[in-house]
């Protein structure tokens, strides 16, 4: 509605009243657009024209800041030159500047084929886009579109009305319907005479109406923003004035705004869909037959059987065969660069690779299944969001980087979920120790260590970890038991205070730390049922 013929009717109109007005400066900082600025003896007026694809149009400010850098003064034979009347083509979307010596038509074509052309004599002298036109005739191909009554019969009565003689277009023509309470898909054929003629009338008025007018709107339905001659049913009236221009500014501040949003929207929904199709993807490698395979027992049945046969420190072999434990025989494969002892502790290293393998999978599956449901739901809200909706979760913390983070303490400490609200993080060794207890840990975690003996220092976080659940605490007390020197223990005290209580002296050696006050729990050396070290 931008560039309706109807609009630029009015928008001719209303610039011949800078009519004796002189040319300043014409210059361009963006692609499809110029900017001039004529001044009289009284004020100065700046015209903003684009013929951009989707925003094109043509405004008038007070005045303009032009930029510092990236622009380039374009029609230098406009300059000085009076403006003598501004017209609409009768037949096409083109406004005409008339000069002195020259004229600016300004094209407004649809489909990336609008330019600004100055012409003199009947050729064109510049030209903002396509230089190879420069030198030649300027010729317009009159628009003759096709008269009401000679359309087809199957044209639907919107598009017969959009389309033909009157010039209304689909917003317009969609207007007719409404008011006539016509379906607008009813092809012509199909109505009667009576019908027919009536949404013809009707046309007629919608044309006079809008050609008429001095109040113009800014309507907008959802995302859909329009400038309009008259008020359209089925559009919120978001603004309406007197002032041709100042409603067009309005309207592409509207839909520049709008689109950014929309632009918000799609890559937050792409990248979003990014992290679920990884999600998915981790969850389907860790749920496949190969990954949940019990192989680590595979493996230390391997190692036992390896230990089982003579010591010989030959190598060379890839493969040797041994009895099983059933009488039957098993192949094991070999690495030739080592002997048979030395496959055999291979083999029971991989055994306990495969249990963390299994340990860590327990731990990231269920966080990856509710990350999985928190993108998916995400998702669906971004789908559905209005405008302001979408600004605000786009703003939202990125999940990608929370997710990331996850992983990362999973490969530093040992962790075990003890239920949705508990879990429970313990050190590898004693710079380990120093790094979570030191750094990883909040104030308000609760510390285990057991009491009197050398062990991993161990986190639990929770919603209340000064009162957990005693099974909760117990649990957390008896993993603290299991990492430590009393781990083969009936039972042995582990004392626990809340992290802020927890002091490294100066000095101390790695891994050492005091504690201002404690409370100690007699439990048996432990790992929550389920889990593998």
């Amino acid at each position: 509605m931008i560039r309706h013929h109807y609009t630029l009717e009015h928008v001719a109109n209303a610039l011949s009243s800078l009519a004796g007005a002189h040319v300043a400066e014409v210059y361009t900082q963006e692609k499809f657009a110029i900017v001039m600025r004529l001044a009289d003896d009284a004020s100065e007026h700046v015209l903003s024209i684009s013929v951009d694809p989707t925003m094109g149009c043509l405004t008038m400010h007070d005045a303009a800041n032009r930029a510092r850098k990236n622009t380039l003064d374009v029609f230098p034979a406009l300059c000085g030159q009076r403006l003598a009347m501004v017209t609409k083509h009768p037949d096409d979307r083109i406004i005409t500047l008339w000069f002195s010596t020259h004229q600016l038509h300004v094209l407004f074509f649809s489909a990336g084929r609008g330019n600004i052309v100055a012409v003199e004599n009947g050729t064109i002298t510049d030209v903002l886009r396509e230089r190879e036109l420069i030198g030649t005739p300027f010729t317009i191909t009159p628009y003759r579109p096709t008269p009401f009554a000679e359309l087809p019969l199957n044209t639907t009565i919107e598009r017969a009305l959009a389309s033909c003689e009157l010039l209304l277009g689909p917003y317009y023509a969609h207007e007719v319907c409404l008011r006539l309470n016509i379906d607008p898909t009813l092809p012509l054929n199909a109505m009667e005479e009576g019908l027919r003629k009536a949404a013809w009338e009707q046309g007629v008025k919608v044309r006079d109406e809008a050609r008429a007018t001095s109040t113009y709107y800014t309507l907008q339905r959802s995302t859909d923003v329009l400038f309009s001659l008259l008020p359209l049913q089925g559009y919120d009236e978001v603004r309406t004035s007197d002032n041709i221009f100042m409603m067009l500014r309005t309207v592409i501040g509207r839909r520049r705004s709008i689109e950014r949003i929309l632009q918000q929207r799609k890559k937050a929904i792409d990248d979003v869909e990014r992290q679920l199709h990884r999600a998915q993807r981790s969850i389907r490698g860790m749920t496949s037959d190969a990954a949940t395979a019990d192989r680590s027992t595979l493996y230390r049945h391997k190692g036992s059987l390896l230990l089982s046969l003579p010591v010989s420190r030959d190598t060379g072999r890839t493969s040797i065969d041994v009895e099983d434990h059933d009488g039957t025989t098993l192949t094991i494969a070999l690495d030739a660069k080592k002997t048979v002892i030395e496959n055999a502790h291979a083999y029971f290293a991989k055994a306990r690779a495969s249990d963390e393998a299994a340990r860590v999978r327990a731990i990231r599956l269920p966080a990856l299944q509710k990350q999985c449901e928190q993108l998916e739901r995400q998702l669906e809200r971004l789908r559905t969001a209005t405008l302001d909706e979408i600004d605000t979760m786009t703003a939202a913390p990125d999940s990608k980087k929370n997710a990331a983070n996850a992983d990362d303490v999973v490969k530093k400490y040992r962790v075990f979920v003890l239920d949705d609200d508990h879990t429970v993080y313990v050190g590898k060794s004693a710079a380990n120790n120093d790094e979570l207890t030191m750094r990883f840990a909040k104030q308000n975690d609760l510390w285990f260590h057991a009491r009197g003996v050398s062990g991993s220092h161990a986190i639990l976080r929770g919603p209340d970890t000064d009162h957990p659940p005693k099974k909760i605490l117990e649990q957390a007390a008896a993993i603290a038991a299991y990492y430590s020197n009393a781990r083969n223990a009936s039972y042995t005290p582990v004392v626990y205070t809340l992290r802020k209580y927890v002091r490294k002296p100066k000095g101390a050696n790695v891994g050492a730390v005091t504690l201002e006050r404690e409370r100690v729990i007699m439990v048996s050396p432990s790992l929550p049922a389920g889990s593998a070290e």
